[in-house]
């Protein structure tokens, strides 16, 4: 699938929760040092902070192995039939940021309940960003929205 597709279902959703793994994944690298800080108090919003912190380590994990290792074909991501995100939001951003055009991906078919179950848990949307993170935060990640989209334009 092309990432720009699914990036742009995104976008169009106004969901951020990409940007902020994007984020992160630039904190990793040392190209910002906001990017651990929005996405714990992302996590925050659906769980515990000692959770949040442990799917931080996860996800420095994550970035890591695909630094040693690069992309794993069957490691796939899973979205609907719209290009809606079901699951995969951490590889997916891997590959936004090492610029991928296409990634592998299970297309399901569209299931609205499904949906939002999903949406609830592992979106962030305009309301959210708002109400959860500071001016600085709320600017690095639609700075950063903009910059991966840039990419896929």
């Amino acid at each position: 699938m092309k990432v720009g597709d699914i990036l742009r279902r995104q976008q169009a959703e106004g969901y951020y929760a990409v940007a902020i793994r994007y984020l992160a994944i630039e904190n990793y690298y040392g190209k910002n040092d906001i990017g651990y800080r929005a996405y714990v108090k992302m996590q925050q919003i659906h769980c515990e902070e000692r959770t949040a912190a442990k799917r931080l380590e996860r996800f420095l994990y994550l970035i890591e192995n695909w630094y040693r290792c690069g992309y794993q074909e069957e490691c796939d991501i899973m979205i609907d039939m719209d290009n809606k995100l079901f699951d995969g939001l951490h590889r997916f951003s891997l590959a936004c940021y090492y610029e991928m055009e296409e990634i592998y991906a299970r297309v399901l078919p569209s299931v609205d309940f499904y949906n939002k179950i999903v949406s609830e848990k592992i979106y962030i949307n305009r309301e959210m960003l708002s109400d959860n993170f500071t001016q600085e935060e709320r600017e690095a990640i639609c700075d950063a929205w903009e910059r991966m989209i840039s990419i896929y334009l």
